[in-house]
């Protein structure tokens, strides 16, 4: 299966212009972070997707020796189903979430079978207030976050990979975002 990394986001939320992939936690590029975590042995390879709006990521890419795929860059969904229209079914990552580890992306390419499916989180363990559009009722009833990290397919059916790791709410939209990651990935040595 190939995994993508997701890289085209505007960071308007910063105030300035920010390239989130190229941005440090814990003395690593959050590019450089959801590539190691999605080399896992089921992942044959993992591409960047990037935007006209995301150079500099491009250029740390091609750095690093992982290829590029530029999608539209109209939206998030848009440029996802770009992605499914060119590779087929695929792994994908939001580079903001930096705490997403080889664990997780194993669990989730363990528990989805042949369609798509998504990590949650329980919203009791988040580190951060969710914001309105990523939260949803689990199957248990339980209020849950969407977390950056899915299978995507063209099965109309999405199952749900609960993860009990709170680190995975945190993604970086801002400044405050990001020292609180740095403080979290220096607090656990990640």
């Amino acid at each position: 299966m190939k995994a993508v990394v997701m890289t085209g986001g505007r960071g308007s939320r910063f105030g300035r212009r920010v390239e989130k992939a190229v941005l440090r936690v814990g003395g690593v590029s959050l590019l450089e972070r959801s590539i190691a975590a999605l080399s896992v042995p089921d992942i044959d390879s993992t591409i960047v997707a990037s935007t006209h709006m995301s150079t500099e990521t491009e250029r740390l890419a091609k750095d690093i020796g992982v290829e590029v795929v530029r999608t539209s860059g109209t939206d998030y969904h848009a440029d996802t189903l770009e992605l499914l229209g060119t590779l087929g079914r695929y792994a994908s990552v939001n580079v903001d979430v930096p705490f997403v580890s080889k664990a997780h992306v194993n669990s989730l390419l363990a528990a989805c079978g042949t369609g798509s499916a998504a990590a949650v989180v329980p919203v009791e363990l988040s580190f951060v207030e969710p914001e309105q559009g990523s939260v949803m009722i689990g199957p248990d009833g339980r209020m849950m976050v969407w977390v950056g990290l899915n299978i995507v397919s063209d099965d109309d059916e999405t199952g749900l990979l609960v993860l009990e790791d709170g680190l995975l709410t945190v993604n970086i939209n801002d400044d405050k975002d990001l020292q609180l990651a740095n403080d979290l990935a220096a607090r656990h040595c990640l």
